[in-house]
This record gives structure tokens, C-alpha cells and sequence, in this order.
């Protein structure tokens, strides 16, 4: 219905024609009239993603659980035209709720959630390692842990990024705990000498972090020359650490050789000497 108004403004007469909804009628949706063309599924993967990351952000892990535990992330998809990029905000949200259910020490779940998230998009380094640091802490599955964090690298390029680093120094510290020297120095060598000393000027942690891998893995394969460690009867220095050639931990003894090697880092312009005495001759 149509009804029309005259105004007096400033000594001239207006007239205005107002529509007005007839009995009955309903107002068009205002988001719907704002935004055409937006799916709904869009919208509720955006909304429940935006929120995913701030529980993230915050570690509220318990609270994104609950609150998202039965959402049915695979079903965003069903309706919408561009799968591809609905896969990449699938692939988030099982990321990030494949991380909470971990800290809930809800493995299967966990599991479940990180796998999908490299299923839907295989070339985020991130989600792969995720998956291997689940896999290697969780799960103590190295085998499965050493292929996430291939792919990891494979993802990142050999780059100064964190990412790249750590999942350099975490195969190459499964390598080595299996014995694998060789194949370990293989991964090492991603990066050599000059990349380790631009690591150093940027910030002395991860270059400290990668010598100190070498080192481990040169004194795996026996070379003393390459490891920084040196014996007494070498009379290199005057700093020594007392150790007998065979312990009834294995692990202990490895461990206190990464102390000299620490010591060996800490001391400027020497090396820390490891000793090693036969048992027989310390205690008779």
C-alpha cells in the first residue's frame, strides 16, 4: 500500500511517496540482504574457526573441546561450490581440535583430528608437525614421527624458520637414539657450516642447538676430531669429566656425555675433556 505526504520545507511543498508492508507481510533476512551469496556452511566454518583460534590463542583447550567436540567438520563441504578452500579451513579446524583433544590426553581422538588435517591439505609443514610430535610423544610410534617430519621439511625448504629447524634436529635426534648416525649426519647436512653460524648471529639458540646435534652424531660414528670431545691422554685441557668405559644404564652414561658437551659450549676457547677409565683400574 502507497500513501503520499506533502511537507512544508522552507516555503516549498514536498511530496513523498511511502511504501508501506501491507498486513501480514515479513521484512526481507538483513544478513541475507547484505551479504548474498554467502553459504551457510561458510559462515559457520568461519565462525566456529574464528573461535577455535582464540581458545587456541589463549590454551583453553578444555573449553574448545567442549565446545566443539561434536561438531561435524566434515560436513562444512556438503554444500558449498569452492571445495578446495573449504578443505583448507576443515584442514584448521581439525588441526586445532586434534591439538586440544592431545592436551586432554583424548589420543584417539587426537589422532584422528591430526591425520585429517594432512589428509585435506598435505603441503602444510605446520600440521605435519603436529602429527610427528604426537606421534613420537603420544603414540611412541619414531617410524611414523620420522615420516611427519620429512614431510614437514619437504613442506618448509631449507629455510632459518623454526619450523624447518626443529624438524631437522627432531628426525635427526630419532636417528640417533636408534643408532643411525650415518642416516642422521644425511639430514644434518641440510644445512652446513656457514648456515649454522648465520643461525648463531641471529640467535645463539638454535645454532647452539644444531652443534650440538653434530656433535652427538660425530661422536656416534667415532669422529673425536669432528665431536669436540677430547681424552685425557690428548692433555688437550685442563677440564675433565671422570667417566667408567661401561655403566649399567646405557642412558646414563650417554647422558652425562651430553653435560661435557654442554660444558664444552660453555667454556670459551677450550674443549671439555671427557675421560673415560676402565672400571677395573678405578676400583681394583
Amino acid at each position: 500500500m502507497k500513501t503520499s505526504l506533502k511537507l512544508g520545507i522552507g516555503g516549498f511543498w514536498v511530496s513523498i511517496v511511502v511504501s508501506l508492508a501491507s498486513a501480514g507481510a515479513t521484512a526481507p533476512d538483513a544478513g541475507a540482504a547484505l551479504q548474498p551469496g554467502i553459504n551457510s556452511a561458510e559462515a559457520k566454518a568461519d565462525s566456529v574457526l574464528t573461535r577455535m583460534r582464540e581458545l587456541a590463542r589463549e590454551r583453553k583447550w578444555k573449553t574448545l573441546v567442549e565446545q566443539f567436540q561434536d561438531e561435524d567438520i566434515d560436513a562444512w563441504s556438503a554444500t558449498v561450490k569452492d571445495k578446495s578452500a573449504m578443505a583448507i579451513k576443515m584442514a584448521e579446524a581439525s588441526n586445532l581440535r586434534g591439538q586440544a583433544f592431545g592436551f586432554l590426553k583424548d589420543n584417539v581422538r587426537a589422532g584422528k583430528d591430526l591425520r585429517v588435517a594432512v589428509e585435506l591439505v598435505s603441503s602444510n609443514g605446520s600440521y605435519w608437525c603436529h602429527l610427528g610430535d604426537f606421534s613420537r610423544d603420544v603414540l611412541k610410534d619414531e617410524s611414523g614421527a620420522l615420516d611427519a617430519y620429512i614431510k614437514a621439511f619437504e613442506c618448509t625448504g631449507n629455510t632459518f624458520g623454526y619450523l624447518s629447524i626443529s624438524v631437522t634436529l627432531n628426525a635427526a635426534s630419532i636417528l640417533v637414539g636408534q643408532g643411525k648416525y650415518q642416516d642422521a649426519l644425511k639430514v644434518m647436512e641440510r644445512y652446513d657450516e656457514s648456515d649454522i653460524r648465520k643461525m648463531q648471529e641471529m640467535g645463539p639458540w638454535w645454532g647452539t642447538k644444531m652443534l650440538d646435534m653434530n656433535k652427538r652424531i660425530y661422536a656416534g660414528l667415532g669422529r673425536k676430531e669432528d665431536s669436540g670431545l677430547v681424552l685425557v691422554a690428548e692433555g688437550k685441557t685442563d677440564y675433565q669429566m671422570i667417566l667408567p668405559d661401561t655403566s649399567p644404564n646405557p642412558a646414563i652414561g650417554e647422558s652425562l656425555k651430553q653435560v661435557a658437551y654442554s660444558c664444552n659450549q660453555s667454556k670459551p676457547g677450550g674443549a671439555f675433556t671427557l675421560v673415560e677409565y676402565p672400571n677395573r683400574q678405578r676400583y681394583g
